[in-house]
């Protein structure tokens, strides 16, 4: 008994101290806690709203579930914002009610007004605390209720080639299914089925040797377009006898698109947040590469919705205003999807077929080819090696088993399928920097058009500030006679490397670096943010310290790297006269379906070179020389049957490993188009690997009478690595 009354004793004390404190004071306690707590829910900082709420209210919702409740109703309300007028303080004795309006500032709904709330506290020890409840959210939300916006998007829209022929769209999808014992030619359905899906013929070959004779196994997909193109060879060589139909997002060529136009796929966790506060509901389709990705807002349009309080039951307590949607709207690439699917069948059937030698995975790693309007700066094809297929993406898929394990070897492969190595990765040049040191010494008077240089097999830079006792030149590596007295012209298309070493020295000797002001001039250096929110490579253009390392840039060695799509336009600007254009993948958006053109883009212009006279018809003269001078050209022997005539330079670029193949040109001749680089990584020589699928591209754009069939040798290994001494590189 005396320790109940001296309970009763302390409270009555501490309600007493609590009458005793002003009521003005009281009033603004309890308004400045209401005032941080609404402040907090603008600030969307949950942490700080729980550290408000009374013990109790602490007690009942643990900090985890609070934190949820308000992640789940602000993702809802696309919460922006919350601006707040605090009202009347009532106080009746340890508790409070505080009035108050807010405006919810939501990027879906526009302004969500409430007005008339109350807020409640608790004094615990002089402390105002909110007791808090899910009505704190909205009045009429109770604490089993749920606060939705949902709305279901219209279909996506289509993308669209240069040509006004569909990229991506709504289309059927056929899987296959077969057994051996069905097959007439196991080889050759192998090899239609690699040509096809553009996958390796040794994929096809470990599928096919890990099933029984009698065993139905699933052998691929294919658009409905391939395979009906394809269906009788389809069912007598590889006895397809089951297949299955379905309707999903399709790109034209299967995966000949995948780096380009992109893919859709499920919204993933780490991405829930960011897009059910634009609208989308878990499960949605987004893009997730490419110009699906970058274009998201407008294929995918916005769809109606409504926000609204509902029990568990469904019963809707409270409906707020909704929102109309907008319609999917079509995008237009620069992209000519006939030549995108030509690049990408030659980059494919040259790794396929040269698999014996350089075309192993254990050999060449990745590559990249891109082809580049002259006029304009517009990406005519893009293509990223290795491919992956769209589908892998599809949650649609009837063997999703099957979808997840190839999804699963896709994603271990060491050379980055998903990695567009266009625009992402960046590879040692070699001697297709040449290029930019010919520019360079020529524009700047260290050699002059038609000026006789003696180019031997050695060289001997110590004169100009080397510091190695000779350096070779590519020709005694692979045991050639020299050049003998060439003019600058003649260097870039023999690949003469002392010429570079000498110029490249005097060139640093007489002004630094040089050579990078005149990278940078022709289009190399920063990112070009084709793909606007990807991560895109910037070229290393180094930095010499001292004459020797400038030797070895001036050749495109030591530490310098550049992405593909950047030799690219750097071939086009020398193809053009001088105008460095700004690479574009999307000609607008709208135009198409019905739906007006909202955007359209022209293109834009980096930079204008002033060519010294003489200096841009030497390197073209040099450069037209590569590929039709029976003596020096270290193309000849690849074009010299071509019915037409471009103008080029080979690159081989000395690396850690194996060399990178590099080829770039433009053509025609006389007019140019068309500007294409080619990049196969850790391989051979550019002669001998990169210029045959450039050959092949060249073959399809200018309607060869056929194409001219890749080296017999790629196909007889073993494979033999090339020996380029430390500081030089290959032709």
């Amino acid at each position: 008994m005396r320790i109940a009354r001296a309970f009763r004793t302390i409270g009555a004390v501490l309600l007493l101290a609590a009458l005793v404190v002003p009521l003005s004071a009281q009033d603004d306690g309890a308004r400045q806690t209401v005032e941080a707590f609404l402040t907090a829910w603008d600030r969307a900082d949950s942490a700080a709203m729980w550290a408000l709420l009374s013990r109790q209210s602490q007690q009942t919702y643990p900090q985890e579930v609070f934190t949820n409740r308000y992640i789940v109703a602000n993702t809802a309300m696309g919460l922006e914002g919350v601006d707040y007028t605090v009202g009347n303080v009532h106080l009746q004795g340890l508790t409070a009610a505080v009035s108050y309006d807010v405006t919810i500032e939501s990027g879906l709904f526009g302004q969500i007004v409430d007005t008339g709330r109350t807020m409640r506290l608790v004094n615990d020890a002089g402390r105002w605390g909110v007791a808090w409840s899910s009505m704190d959210i909205f009045a009429e939300l109770p604490s089993t209720g749920t606060l939705t916006s949902d709305g279901d998007l219209a279909p996506r829209a289509n993308i669209y080639d240069r040509n006004g022929q569909i990229v991506a769209g709504r289309g059927r999808v056929v899987t296959m299914y077969t057994a051996r014992a069905n097959m007439t030619d196991e080889q050759g359905c192998k090899a239609l089925i690699s040509r096809l899906t553009r996958r390796p013929f040794i994929a096809f070959d470990i599928l096919f040797a890990a099933n029984f004779p009698e065993t139905i196994f699933y052998l691929a997909e294919l658009n409905a377009e391939d395979y009906d193109a394809n269906q009788a060879a389809l069912t007598s060589t590889c006895g397809v006898s089951i297949t299955l139909d379905r309707e999903t997002r399709t790109y034209y060529g299967n995966n000949a698109m995948s780096h380009v136009a992109g893919h859709v796929g499920q919204i993933t966790a780490d991405q829930q947040a960011q897009y059910e506060a634009l609208g989308y509901s878990a499960g949605d389709l987004i893009g997730q590469g490419g110009v699906e990705r970058m274009f998201e807002r407008a294929l995918a349009g916005t769809p109606e919705r409504t926000l609204r309080i509902t029990e568990p039951g469904g019963v809707v307590l409270r409906e707020f205003s909704s929102i109309g949607g907008s319609a999917p709207t079509p995008v237009q690439m620069t992209i000519d999807r006939e030549l995108q699917l030509v690049v990408a069948q030659a980059m494919a059937d040259a790794y396929d077929f040269a698999y014996p030698t350089w075309g192993s995975p254990q050999i060449s790693g990745d590559g990249a080819a891109v082809v580049l309007d002259v006029k304009t700066g517009e990406i005519l094809a893009m293509v990223s090696f290795p491919l992956f297929d769209p589908l892998l993406f599809d949650p649609t898929s009837p063997e999703p088993a099957r979808r997840v394990e190839l999804l699963q070897q896709v994603s271990a492969d060491t050379r980055q399928p998903f990695i567009n190595h266009a625009t992402q990765s960046r590879y040692t040049p070699g001697s297709v920097y040449k290029l930019i040191t010919a520019t360079a010494v020529l524009n700047e008077g260290i050699v002059n058009p038609g000026d006789i240089f003696s180019c031997g097999l050695r060289w001997d830079g110590r004169p100009v500030g080397d510091d190695v006792e000779s350096r070779p030149d590519w020709r005694e590596t692979d045991d050639f006679p020299p050049a003998g007295d060439i003019t600058p012209a003649q260097a870039i298309m023999a690949s003469c490397n002392p010429f570079f070493f000498q110029y490249g020295a005097e060139l640093y000797n007489a002004e630094g670096n040089k050579l990078a002001e005149y990278a940078r001039m022709l289009g190399l250096g920063e990112p070009y943010g084709i793909f606007t929110g990807a991560v895109e490579a910037a070229a290393d253009l180094d930095t010499p310290s001292f004459t020797s390392e400038a030797i070895s840039i001036a050749v495109g060695q030591r530490n310098v790297s550049v992405p593909p799509i950047q030799m690219a336009v750097a071939v086009a600007a020398l193809a053009n006269g001088g105008t460095v254009y700004k690479p574009s993948i999307v000609k607008q958006v709208g135009g198409f379906d019905g739906a007006a053109v909202s955007q359209t883009f022209e293109p834009v212009v980096l930079n204008t070179i002033d060519f010294r006279p003489g200096v841009l018809e030497e390197i073209q003269a040099g450069m037209c020389g590569t590929t039709t001078n029976k003596d020096l050209g270290t193309a000849y022997i690849r074009f010299d049957n071509a019915p037409y005539q471009v103008c080029g330079k080979t690159g081989t670029a000395q690396t850690a490993r194996y060399p990178n193949a590099w080829f770039v040109a433009y053509g025609p001749a006389e007019d140019p188009e068309i500007a294409v680089a080619v990049v196969v990584s850790q391989s051979l020589e550019g002669s001998q690997v990169s210029a045959p699928i450039v050959r092949r591209i060249f073959d399809w754009y200018f309607s060869a009478p056929e194409y001219e069939p890749f080296p017999e040798w790629w196909a007889q290994g073993p494979y033999v690595p090339l020996n380029i001494p430390a500081g030089s590189t290959g032709g």
